[in-house]
C-alpha cells in the first residue's frame, strides 16, 4: 500500500484573489477599443484583474526597436497573437507607459531605464521589485551589489522594492519599501551574508571525480596520467579506466581488479552525493522562488524578480517543481530576470559543459565492456550537466516567465536599464481562447508583430485552468484541478475523502484530512523491455469557505515505479494522501480530486464540514472516528504532532468504506476530550438507525494524559448488526456542558 499518512506538510495559505492570468501594470494609457461580444468584459472597478470564472487571458508584451528603444507607437491591428500555433481574436491593445512619454510621441520617446518623469498631477501606480540573491561566492555577491546599485539610481518615488537571500530557506532582509536608505542598507547585507551552497560542494566532489580521471575520454587507458593540458577534465558518467590485462590470453590483471573495485566503490559514493547535492540546492531555490512569486501575486500589475545566481540547479528530481515556478510566474504576472553573478567568467561554463558532452561521446563510440551499465547513467547526467551552465538553466527560466538573462558583462548597469524599460514600457493584449476547454494543459503562447527591424518578447504560456483558486499553482495541478470545472463531475476513478476536527490548547482549528483512492484504480503502465512499472497520478484537495473562497489548497503527484515482479502487489491496498490544516470556526467545503495521467481518467468528491468554536474553560471534545484499521510502528516512526495516534498505534480513519461482517468482527472508534479542571466528565455511547435510537450504554473514559487530555478508544462487535446504515453518537457531559459528536458507518455481510 502506499500512503503518505506520516507525512505532515501544512497546507499553504490561500492569500491571492483568483486572477485568470495576468494582471496588468500600473498606468495604462492610449486607446482602449471595448473588447467584441465574445470576449467577457473587465471588472470597472479593477481593469486589471478578472473573475474566477473569466476565461480572458492578458499578455504582456515587450517591443524594442534595433536600438534597444522601447516602441510606443503600436496599434491593434499591428499584433498578431498565437495559441497552440492557432491565431487568436485580440479584443483589446493597451500600452502601459508613463503618460509624459505618451504626449511626446513616436517610438522609442525614451531611452532605456530613464523615461521622464509623469507630468503634474498624474500619479503613476506603485510598481514592484524582489533583488534576490541566490547563493554566491564572495566575489559574486559582490557584483550583484554593484548590479544592485544600479537600480537604486533608476528607482523613483512609487518604486517599491525588497531584498532576499536564498540559502537553506528563503530569507527577507529588507521587506518592500521605497526607502533608498533601508534598501542599501539591505543589499549591505545580502552582499555580506554567507550562504550554504550546496553546489559547491557538489563541484568539489566533480572535481575530485575528474581528477581520478585520466583525460577528457571516459575510456582512456590506465597508463595515461594526468589531464589534458588546458583543461579541467570531469567524469560524469562514472567510468572508470580499462583494467590493464597480463598473462597468458591477456586475463585481467588481479590487482588491478581489486584496485578498481575500489575505485568504483568510493566513485559510486561520490556521485550519489553530487546528484544528493544538486537535489537539495535545485528544490531549496526553487520552493524559495515558488515563495516569493506567490507572495507577488496578491500586488496589481506586472511585477519584477531581480535573480542574481552563478547557475540554477534544475536536476531530474526538481524538474516538476521548475515547472510549478514558471507556470506561477506566468500567472501572477510575475517577470523573472537572471543575472550570471560570476560576471566574465575567464573560462566559460559552455567550455567544461562542451568537454563533458564530448566525453560522453567517446564513452559512447568506444566503451570498455566491462564497465557495464555506465553509459545510461552517463546519458542521464547529459541531460543535467546541460542544464548546470548558467547559459541555460538562468536564460531558460527568464526566457519563460518573460524575462532575459544577463551574463558574461561585469557592467550590470546597463542590463537594469534594461529591466526598467521593461517595467514602465509594455502592451497588455487582451483574448479569450478559441478553445474552451481547458483542462489544465499547458498552452503555448506566441506574439508577433507586422513592423520589421523590431525585437518582440513575451510570456512563452499558462496553465489552462478557469478557476485556480489559491496559488501558487504547481505544474502537477493543473489537470487536477480542470476536473472540478466539468460538469457533471467525473466519476471514473474512485475517491474517498474525509475531514475531521482534533484540535489541542495550541492548534485549537487542527484537522486531520484524508483523500483515498484504490492502487488498482489508476494506471500502472509497464515497460516489458525494462522489466518495470510506473504511475502518474494526482490526488489534490482544496477547501473553500461558506463564501465559495478557496482558503487551502495540497496535492501529492505519485510518479512511482517499481519492477514487474511487484506489479500485482503493488495494486493492492489503498493511496493515502494526509494532512492537518489549521481553520478558525466555520463550515467548509472540501473538493478532492483524484487524475490519472496516463489514462486521463479522474474521480471528484465534494462534503462539507464544519470547524466548531474552541473557548478556554470550557468542554472540548474531537470528531468521532470510526476506525478501519490500526498499525503499530517503531518508536523512531512515531511523530508527536500526528493527532492520529493512540498510544503507540497509528490509527487510520474509515472514509466511508462499508464494515464487513465477514471480516471486521468489530467496529473501533475513537475521539479525544479536553475536559474542563476540577472534575472528571461521563460519557455515553448511542447507536441510531433512521434517526431512531436503537441501543444507549454508559461509556467509561479512560484516564487522562498528563496534560490532562482524554484520548478515548472503544470497539463493539459487529455480530449483532444487521446490514444496514448506523449512526454512532458519543455525548460527554461535564457539569453543565455538553458535547455530542456522531459518525455514520455502514455494515454489510
Amino acid at each position: 500500500m502506499f500512503r503518505s499518512l506520516s507525512s505532515r506538510v501544512a497546507l499553504p495559505f490561500a492569500c491571492a484573489v483568483a486572477v485568470v492570468l495576468y494582471a496588468g501594470s500600473a498606468l495604462v494609457q492610449g486607446q482602449q477599443p471595448p473588447p467584441p461580444a465574445s470576449t467577457p468584459a473587465v471588472a470597472p472597478s479593477d481593469p486589471q484583474r478578472f473573475g474566477a470564472a473569466t476565461t480572458a487571458v492578458v499578455v504582456d508584451v515587450i517591443v524594442r526597436d534595433k536600438a534597444g528603444r522601447p516602441v510606443t507607437d503600436l496599434k491593434a491591428a499591428d499584433f498578431q497573437l498565437l495559441e497552440d500555433d492557432l491565431p487568436q481574436e485580440i479584443g483589446n491593445v493597451s500600452l502601459v507607459a508613463p503618460a509624459s512619454t505618451l504626449a511626446a510621441g513616436g517610438a522609442g520617446a525614451a531611452p532605456p531605464g530613464a523615461p521622464p518623469p509623469a507630468p503634474a498631477g498624474t500619479v503613476a501606480a506603485p510598481t514592484f521589485v524582489a533583488l534576490v540573491f541566490d547563493r554566491l561566492s564572495p566575489e559574486g555577491r559582490v557584483l550583484a551589489w554593484k548590479g544592485a546599485q544600479a537600480y537604486l539610481e533608476s528607482a523613483r518615488d512609487n518604486d517599491f522594492a525588497g531584498v532576499f537571500v536564498v540559502s537553506n530557506g528563503l530569507e527577507t532582509v529588507q521587506t518592500y519599501t521605497t526607502d533608498r536608505v533601508a534598501l542599501k542598507t539591505g543589499l549591505d547585507e545580502a552582499a555580506s551574508r554567507a550562504t550554504a551552497n550546496f553546489s559547491k560542494s557538489a563541484d568539489r566532489v566533480a572535481s575530485s571525480r575528474g581528477d581520478r580521471s585520466p583525460s577528457t575520454s571516459f575510456t582512456a587507458s590506465a597508463e595515461h596520467s594526468g589531464p589534458t593540458t588546458g583543461s579541467t577534465p570531469t567524469n560524469p558518467g562514472g567510468a572508470l579506466p580499462q583494467v590493464p590485462r597480463s598473462g597468458p590470453g591477456g586475463a585481467p590483471d588481479p590487482a588491478a581488479l581489486r584496485e578498481r573495485a575500489l575505485l568504483e566503490v568510493i566513485d559510486r559514493m561520490d556521485r550519489s552525493y553530487e546528484s544528493m547535492m544538486r537535489d537539495e540546492q535545485g528544490y531549496a531555490t526553487t520552493n524559495g522562488l515558488l515563495a516569493l512569486i506567490d507572495s507577488l501575486s496578491m500586488l496589481p500589475g506586472r511585477k519584477t524578480v531581480v535573480f542574481f545566481a552563478e547557475g540554477l540547479a534544475i536536476p531530474p528530481a526538481v524538474q516538476a517543481r521548475f515547472e510549478s515556478v514558471v507556470a506561477t510566474a506566468n500567472r501572477a504576472n510575475v517577470s523573472v530576470y537572471t543575472i550570471d553573478s560570476a560576471g566574465l567568467r575567464v573560462h566559460s561554463d559552455q567550455i567544461a559543459t562542451a568537454s563533458n558532452v564530448n566525453a560522453l561521446g567517446n564513452m559512447a563510440l568506444d566503451r570498455d565492456p566491462e564497465a557495464g551499465g555506465k553509459l545510461t547513467e552517463a546519458l542521464e547526467f547529459n541531460e543535467d550537466n546541460l542544464r548546470t551552465d548558467p547559459s541555460v538553466s538562468l536564460k531558460m527560466l527568464a526566457d519563460r516567465t518573460g524575462g532575459f538573462l544577463i551574463n558574461n558583462t561585469n557592467n550590470l548597469a546597463k542590463g537594469f536599464q534594461l529591466i526598467d524599460a521593461d517595467r514602465r514600457f509594455h502592451y497588455l493584449l487582451t483574448y479569450s481562447p478559441k478553445n474552451s476547454d481547458f483542462k489544465g494543459e499547458w498552452r503555448r503562447i506566441a506574439v508577433k508583430v507586422s513592423r520589421r527591424d523590431v525585437q518582440v518578447r513575451s510570456r512563452t504560456g499558462y496553465l489552462a485552468v478557469r478557476s485556480p483558486g489559491a496559488l501558487p499553482l504547481l505544474a502537477h495541478e493543473g489537470p487536477a484541478l480542470a476536473n472540478l470545472d466539468r460538469t457533471p463531475l467525473p466519476t471514473e476513478v474512485p475517491v474517498r475523502a474525509g475531514v475531521f476536527s482534533l484540535p489541542d490548547a495550541k492548534h485549537p482549528g487542527r484537522l486531520a484530512l484524508l483523500v483515498a483512492t484504490d492502487a488498482a484504480s489508476v494506471t500502472f503502465q509497464p515497460d516489458a523491455a525494462a522489466g518495470t512499472w510506473r504511475t502518474d497520478f494526482t490526488l489534490l484537495a482544496r477547501i473553500k469557505d461558506s463564501a465559495g473562497q478557496v482558503v487551502r489548497k495540497a496535492s501529492q503527484p505519485y510518479r512511482l515505479s517499481g519492477p514487474a515482479a511487484q506489479l500485482e502487489a503493488s495494486k493492492r491496498g489503498d493511496i493515502l494522501f494526509f494532512r492537518q490544516p489549521d481553520l478558525p470556526p466555520g463550515t467548509y467545503t472540501l473538493e478532492s480530486v483524484v487524475h490519472d495521467a496516463l489514462s486521463k481518467k479522474a474521480g471528484v468528491a465534494n462534503s462539507s464540514f464544519v470547524v466548531p468554536p474552541v473557548k478556554p474553560g470550557t468542554l472540548v471534545a474531537s470528531s468521532l472516528l470510526i476506525v478501519r484499521r490500526s498499525e503499530k510502528l517503531p518508536a523512531g516512526e512515531k511523530t508527536a504532532d500526528n493527532p492520529l495516534y493512540f498510544g503507540d498505534l497509528l490509527l487510520y480513519p474509515n472514509l466511508g468504506e462499508p464494515l464487513r461482517k465477514s471480516a471486521d468482527k468489530t467496529l473501533s472508534f475513537f475521539l479525544t476530550v479536553d475536559p474542563v479542571p476540577g472534575s472528571a466528565p461521563t460519557a455515553t455511547l448511542e447507536i441510531l438507525q433512521k434517526g431512531q435510537p436503537l441501543a444507549q450504554l454508559p461509556m467509561e473514559m479512560s484516564k487522562p494524559d498528563a496534560t490532562g487530555r482524554i484520548a478515548h478508544a472503544g470497539q463493539l462487535p459487529l455480530a449483532s448488526f444487521p446490514p444496514g446504515q448506523y449512526v454512532l453518537r458519543t455525548t460527554v457531559s461535564q457539569g453543565t456542558q455538553k458535547e455530542a459528536r456522531d459518525a455514520t458507518f455502514t455494515v454489510v455481510e
